[in-house]
């Protein structure tokens, strides 16, 4: 049949019939997968604090339990499977975990002492957070080579299912060979078109054009084709596509074909820009609040030092001078001494309050003066020994930087002082890799950090939410470190606009 006749037929099939090859998508996908002879692993990675620690087994396939010898696999975990593979295999299970993350496709060679052999392995993301693996032993050179291609290969028929586009590149002949959902992708019609590498030139975004040919050229060279790049479709439609393909070679080394896949991952960036901006705009609306909270303290300090301070303090002085009057009558001079002195602790109190809400200092004197008057002002009788060491000097931030570095210090050394049962506190102030770093360790009792980090999703704890919140909003990032028995970390890291020299800490 010609190409416009296939056309015909599918232009008069419609979307009725479009709709039900992609329902039977997951079923041709499955059939697919149980006749090839890799084997094939679709699993969703496991993430603690950010890494990946596992993977669980939703399908394999039936070259899976030939190859590996493990059966019942389906709903376990990886690492329960074979207890040594996260030591043996800390690449693989970081590989997962980029893979999972929308990294892009990979391929490797790893050996899992637990089975014994060495494997050839090729990694995909059907969709963030899950992984489609597909496998072989490799017993040589020759055999590796082909290997990866026939798991090239079988990727790529799981891949079509879903509607990707299917490409050879014979290097020999220069010709290349596209399949129909390829110029679906492309926009193209395989009845106009042709497969020719200027008509490729044509569709891909000018602005990724040089990196996508490099990408090529590297391929050619180093066997293997990862990339993630723009179409700009001749309809003005843009897309993004994840690019992955192999290199084979003859005896000589020479490059014989490249073959891959390239999918619409068009709906992942979408979702991931989604979210981006989603987080900007919290970030925005976060540092808004916190602003407006400042503000806020500012002006209640301000007004309780200048008018409500004020008018103690001459409250005081007229008492003094009453006193002074009636110095003659014993009872009276015995009550004033009372008044003055209790007009003297609200004056003091009134100060504390005001100094607690927005220290003068910051604004006057920075980050380091500050801290130093907060750490100084601390209670010592019963409390650990709290020690500042700054490397700062007198060396000026952002205003609402020094505030989010000096509340977040605030809370931890609180949270420490009142749970940590800590022998010593020490608050670090230091510039290096043109980023502002700070710091709250302690020596303390810890506490689980999984557990403290699910209070504070469910708002059941605001400490750490309140933390990072501040510190996002002041651009800054904050690492919690605890476990317990073994004592607490707290970090902030603030970017700097300009390069800042390193510096060493000393103690003050």
């Amino acid at each position: 049949m010609s190409s416009r006749g296939a056309g015909a037929v599918g232009k008069k099939a419609g979307p009725a019939a479009e709709r039900r090859v992609r329902e039977m998508s997951p079923e041709l996908l499955v059939g697919a997968l149980d006749h090839v002879f890799n084997g094939v692993v679709l699993g969703r990675v496991l993430f603690h604090r950010g890494r990946p620690i596992d993977l669980v087994h939703l399908y394999v396939n039936p070259a899976h339990t030939r190859i590996t010898r493990m059966r019942n696999v389906l709903g376990r975990r990886l690492c329960h499977l074979l207890p040594d593979f996260p030591a043996s295999n800390g690449e693989v299970l970081e590989a997962l975990g980029r893979v999972a993350r929308g990294g892009g496709p990979e391929t490797f060679e790893m050996f899992v002492p637990g089975l014994g052999e060495w494997f050839a392995v090729s990694l995909s993301s059907p969709r963030r957070e899950y992984v489609l693996a597909v496998f072989d032993v490799l017993t040589g050179a020759k055999r590796r080579e082909s290997e990866l291609r026939q798991a090239l290969d079988s990727l790529t028929l799981a891949q079509k299912a879903a509607g990707a586009g299917i490409w050879t590149w014979n290097m020999v002949t220069g010709k290349l060979t596209w399949s129909a959902e390829f110029f679906r992708l492309f926009g193209l019609d395989p009845g106009r078109d042709t497969a020719t590498v200027e008509t490729w030139r044509r569709v891909v975004h000018p602005d990724d054009l040089a990196e996508a040919e490099a990408r090529v050229e590297a391929a050619v060279a180093g066997g293997v084709l990862s990339n993630e790049h723009r179409l700009l479709l001749a309809s003005g439609e843009l897309r993004w596509i994840s690019v992955s393909g192999s290199t084979s070679y003859d005896e000589s080394g020479r490059p014989l074909a490249m073959r891959g896949i390239c999918i619409d991952i068009t709906a992942r960036k979408v979702a991931e820009e989604s979210e981006r901006r989603a987080v900007r705009q919290l970030k925005e609306l976060a540092a808004i609040q916190f602003d407006a909270l400042e503000n806020e303290r500012k002006f209640l300090s301000r007004e309780l030092h200048d008018e409500v301070g004020q008018s103690l303090a001459a409250l005081q002085f007229a008492l003094e001078s009453l006193r002074r009057k009636l110095a003659g009558n014993a009872a009276a001079v015995t009550d004033l001494r009372t008044a003055i002195g209790i007009v003297a602790g609200l004056v003091d109190f009134t100060k504390d309050i005001a100094r607690g809400l927005r220290p003068p200092i910051l604004d006057d004197l920075g980050l380091a003066a500050s801290l130093r008057w907060y750490v100084g002002q601390l209670p010592r009788a019963e409390s650990p020994i709290l020690r500042l060491e700054q490397a700062i000097g007198s060396r000026r931030f952002p205003p609402q930087l020094e505030m989010a570095a000096f509340r977040t210090v605030q809370e931890a050394v609180s949270n420490a002082l009142r749970h940590a049962q800590a022998r010593a506190v020490v608050v670090g102030l230091w510039v290096e890799d043109g980023a502002l770093r700070v710091t709250v360790q302690d020596d303390g009792v810890g506490f689980d950090l999984a557990e403290a980090e699910e209070r504070s999703r469910r708002l059941r704890s605001l400490g750490l939410l309140g933390m990072r919140e501040r510190a996002a909003a002041a651009g800054g990032e904050l690492q919690v470190e605890s476990a317990p028995g073994a004592g607490t970390v707290v970090s902030l890291r603030f970017a700097l606009q300009e390069g800042s020299p390193d510096g060493e800490a000393m103690t003050l």
